[in-house]
């Protein structure tokens, strides 16, 4: 899903909820977790919302921030107490 589709509606949680409501069930509940604010918020906040349907995330920071790498995905996982990055 592109990054035009957050702007639109602007905000990453209803996005997702709209996106669970809309798309048919075989369609993997996957955001986009950069839009707006840092990823590892956003993954905690769409995770918290089970209206999402949410099965991950993907973590896209561009390079100006750092990039994506494993320690992003292992700070996620370690807030959301997953374990799983």
């Amino acid at each position: 899903m592109p990054h035009s589709l957050f702007l639109i509606v602007g905000d990453s949680l209803e996005t997702a909820i709209a996106y669970n409501r809309f798309m048919p069930p075989e369609s993997v509940r996957l955001m986009l977790v950069d839009t707006f604010k840092d990823e590892v918020e956003e993954s905690i906040r769409l995770a918290s919302a089970q209206e999402t349907g949410l099965e991950a995330v993907r973590l896209d920071t561009p390079s100006e921030r750092g990039g994506s790498d494993t320690r992003t995905g292992q700070r996620a996982a370690g807030q959301t107490g997953s374990g799983r990055a």
